[in-house]
């Protein structure tokens, strides 16, 4: 497992947990456990993915927050 900022660009995840200070913020982009997002752009600071139907970005501080299981 490991948080969404290590997640390479080009390659899908999906959500194993959600947690920390900005579970609110993260809850606020409709993304839930299990859900299956796929990583566009991973500059580090800021990340672009899509999370079903919906791109998102979102910065690096709030994707740590967001533990993943890569799907190969």
């Amino acid at each position: 497992m490991k948080n969404l900022t290590q997640v390479a660009a080009g390659h899908a995840c999906r959500v194993a947990w959600i947690i920390g200070t900005y579970e609110n913020i993260i809850r606020s982009y409709d993304l839930a456990e299990e859900q299956t997002l796929y990583v566009v752009q991973n500059e580090g600071s800021s990340l672009l993915l899509y999370a079903g139907a919906k791109r998102l970005a979102m910065s690096g501080d709030i994707a740590r927050q967001i533990k993943v299981y890569e799907i190969d």
